[in-house]
């Protein structure tokens, strides 16, 4: 019965409209609270590494100030994004195959994006955000992680699309590249979040 609930919600997901009438329910205040200090300001560089239909970046940080690209392998999620908010640049790319030079963005945002992929595509993803990321970068990177005792959100988790939700071990075992300048837990509706502001590292 889980699986065939989780199938449905994946092929009705797998629809823009419906995947963007999904994403006004999420948290994004929560989000720009976690990250305030981060986001603030302007005239930086911007990627956000699967920006979906760009509703979570328009909410918590100025595309009109700052030079934003959003990413995303969804073609369609892209275009609803660049006719939605035009002052940023949205495009369809893998995050395995960054298509920006070295050293080049001062922030890169993962918010809510690995827990979608298998292992070697989030090794591959955050090997190339560590390329295009300049020295004195930063990463804001958040993901809902499994919780022993958390009976609903484990269930709620467990029937969302992204089939690799991880505990914060699993996914710190794929930062050891970064440098940590904070990592703390937070709780967003049913969820617990491990939260990360990570650098360039050596």
């Amino acid at each position: 019965m889980r699986r065939l609930l989780a199938r449905l919600i994946e092929r009705a997901l797998a629809l823009p409209l419906v995947f963007e009438l999904q994403q006004r329910l999420n948290a994004y205040d929560d989000v720009k609270a976690e990250f305030a200090d981060y986001l603030a300001g302007s005239g930086r560089t911007i990627l956000d590494l699967g920006c979906s239909t760009g509703n979570c970046a328009a909410h918590i940080l100025d595309m009109a100030t700052n030079d934003y690209t959003g990413i995303d392998v969804h073609a369609g999620y892209t275009e609803i994004a660049q006719r939605k908010y035009p002052a940023g640049h949205f495009r369809a790319m893998d995050g395995r195959e960054l298509d920006f030079p070295d050293d080049h963005f001062d922030l890169v945002t993962i918010i809510s994006v690995l827990h979608h992929m298998p292992d070697p595509v989030v090794a591959d993803c955050l090997g190339e955000v560590r390329r295009v990321m300049k020295p004195s970068g930063r990463v804001l990177l958040i993901e809902p992680v499994t919780t022993p005792g958390w009976w609903m959100s484990n269930f709620l988790l467990s029937i969302d699309r992204g089939r690799f939700v991880r505990s914060p071990e699993g996914y710190r075992a794929f930062l050891n590249g970064f440098g940590f300048e904070r990592e703390r837990f937070c709780v967003f509706g049913p969820h617990r979040f491990a939260s990360y502001v990570l650098t360039k590292g050596s």
